[in-house]
This record gives structure tokens, sequence and C-alpha cells, in this order.
């Protein structure tokens, strides 16, 4: 029974990309889940990849897809080696590994999503301090702005919600 549901969801599937791309239609519409992995370089990557395999994995018929964003002028911002052991990965946990070229990471990473039919981002919570993200949004942040109809999974990590001891921001105290 199973396999009949996932062989009808693909038809589907299929049926749905046609009539989007004949008739222009850039919204979201799934006849399965497809999680999308906004992947990392950093020490958070490996987690952020097992965090969306374990999503993807709950229910049968889940795609994973992981998507790592590359500056368009043409800088290197990870290892190769990492790359190549997070490509490894995420095969070894059934999903496919997708590189999205863009200067705005969440812009790209939210096309990327939509492009592959997303309906699930997972994305990892800043390491930033307090004050600078009171400056400038995270990419996490920008990302939930901007997701629309697609759900988002911010995951914290060892290095999240990193704050100077000067930093915390106090409420004021209470007298009586």
């Amino acid at each position: 029974r199973e396999l009949a549901l996932l062989w009808v969801a693909d038809r589907v599937e299929e049926g749905l990309t046609r009539y989007r791309a004949e008739h222009g239609i850039n919204a979201t519409w799934a006849a399965r889940d497809r999680i999308v992995v906004a992947l990392t370089t950093g020490p958070e990557g490996e987690a952020l990849l097992r965090r969306g395999a374990l999503i993807a994995g709950r229910t049968a018929g889940r795609d994973l897809a992981v998507v790592h964003v590359v500056r368009g002028d043409g800088t290197v911002s990870a290892a190769p080696d990492a790359l190549a052991r997070l490509r490894a990965l995420t095969e070894d946990l059934g999903g496919s590994f997708h590189t999205a070229v863009g200067d705005d990471v969440a812009h790209t990473v939210l096309d990327f999503a939509r492009s592959v039919n997303g309906t699930q981002v997972v994305v990892g919570a800043s390491h930033r301090s307090r004050i600078s993200m009171l400056l400038s949004p995270s990419t996490s942040e920008l990302v939930v702005r901007s997701s629309g109809d697609i759900d988002v999974h911010v995951v914290t990590h060892q290095r999240s919600g990193r704050v100077l001891p000067w930093a915390v921001v106090r409420g004021p105290s209470r007298r009586e």
C-alpha cells in the first residue's frame, strides 16, 4: 500500500510540475514534503544536516535536498574537504546535495527551495551577538521573514546565541 501511495504521489508531483510550468505558477504546490537544508560548512553543518534528515525520515515519501550557497563574486567560503565530507554525509542520509550561487544567502536559499518545490527549510540559529543582530538581521531571521508558505525550522547548536557578557540586555528592574 505504501509503495502504491508513493507511486501515486510521484505521478501527482509530475503533473503538478507540468501544470505549474505551463501556467507560470511559482507558488509551492507539493504532493509530498520536501525538506531543504541550508548548509553551512561551520561546525554546525553536520548538525543541521542530521536534523533535516531526521525531519525528512519521519514519514515515507519525504525528500531531502541540501543546498550550500556560494557567493557570486567567486570567493571561496568553505574548505573543499569540508564540503566533500558534507556531500558524502548527505548522500549517506539519502539526500541530494546542491550548490547555489548568490550574494543574498537568505534569498538564494528560498529561491532554491521554491525551485525544488520545498515545503520546509532547515536553517541554523545565528551565532552573532545580540548587538550585531540589532544592527542587521541574521540570515536565519531573514529566511523566516521571507519564507511565505514555506515552514522554517531554526536549529540551535553550540555556537548559537553566543553573547558577550557586556552585551546582555537586561529588562527594567522592579522596585516596589
